[in-house]
């Protein structure tokens, strides 16, 4: 945005087996101008096998305020290492 971003987030992380959880929890505002973008939170589990092979579920989930319009995403993936 032209007054710029301020991102203020607070994150929290634990371990339960073999699965990792991660919350995020965003406040988007103006650098300047004092307008308020909204806020977001952002939900990640991670599973890890034993070949080596994560899967993942995150889902995020966007809530506008002066800017834009509300948004709510969930994607799976997964990856391999090597």
């Amino acid at each position: 945005p032209v007054n710029g971003l301020e991102d203020t987030w607070l994150l929290a992380s634990t371990k339960i087996g073999e699965v990792t959880l991660t919350g995020v929890y965003h406040l988007f505002e103006a650098n300047t101008g004092g307008a308020e973008y909204g806020s977001e939170l952002d939900l990640h589990a991670v599973y890890v096998t034993s070949w080596k092979q994560k899967i993942g579920l995150k889902i995020g989930a966007y809530e506008a305020d002066e800017h834009s319009q509300d948004v709510t995403k969930v994607m799976l993936w997964t990856a391999w290492g090597f």
